[in-house]
């Protein structure tokens, strides 16, 4: 009876070690905007370089895609539609343009927002906001 009851106890710790596989994901990077929020200009032209971080240089190329939402897409250009580290290093950064004057009193918002990706975790500052300067700011 105890040669039965070794051989459960073995077989539930060799279960055990093979059952929990989380190893993958606890080595994937975490990826943040590198800041909360940033200001645009008000005159067309205007830029501002949005950054995203990665805790430790990504192995493979990785892809961080985002949605904007917020004020009119007519307002604003994006360099790019998600952001894109390179292997082995640990930030990509896309441009945001004015794309046309504001002159409003009305603060105009914009917000990127990351997208959840296989290759990484998101990380404490998963969206960012852009204030678009105006004659009220």
């Amino acid at each position: 009876m105890k040669k039965f009851f070794y051989f459960f106890a073995l077989m539930f710790v060799v279960m055990g070690f093979t059952a929990c596989n989380d190893d993958e994901k606890d080595t994937l990077p975490f990826i943040s905007f590198e800041k909360g929020s940033y200001t645009l200009g008000a005159n067309v032209g205007d830029e501002v370089i949005v950054t995203v971080n990665a805790t430790k240089p990504v192995e493979k190329e990785t892809e961080v895609a985002f949605t904007a939402t917020g004020t009119d897409a007519a307002n604003y250009t994006l360099s790019a539609e998600k952001f894109v580290i390179k292997i082995g290093e640990k930030t990509a950064s896309i441009k945001v343009t004015s794309a046309k004057a504001t002159q409003n009193e009305e603060t105009l918002v914009l917000t990127l927002v990351q997208t959840p990706g296989e290759k990484f975790q998101l990380g404490t500052v998963s969206y960012t906001n852009i204030t678009l300067a105006g004659g009220g700011i």
